[in-house]
């Protein structure tokens, strides 16, 4: 399925006047932060910044570790996941791969 889409704005407008429900509408936030994981190049699929439908994910074995590094930056960052147990001297760090970091990351 190909969704259609309205890009509303490139960059958080926060700096003008306007309603509170209009601050939050562009892909990236003011530190270039990407608000939503955005696949155009074909793929069929993209994510966005969704906190009420949680769901658990485990990375799909073999997956390249670019596209799980900027998966995981995502689900620590604006998917607002807990990932201070997977951070260097903590419980879940136990093996530094990006397929366990990612499955732990996007679960939380």
């Amino acid at each position: 399925m190909s969704p259609s889409m309205y890009i509303y704005e490139l960059f958080d407008g926060d700096l003008r006047p306007r309603m509170v429900s209009e601050v939050n509408w562009g892909m990236f936030g003011g530190n270039r932060t990407p608000a939503y994981l955005l696949h155009v190049e074909g793929t069929g699929w993209f994510l966005a910044n969704d906190t009420i439908n949680r769901a658990f994910c485990v990375a799909v074995e073999g997956a390249d570790s670019k596209s799980l590094q900027a998966a995981l930056d995502w689900a620590c960052g604006l998917g607002s996941a807990h990932c201070s147990e997977i951070q260097s001297g903590m419980d879940c760090y136990g093996t530094n791969t990006h397929h366990v970091f990612l499955s732990y990351g996007r679960a939380k």
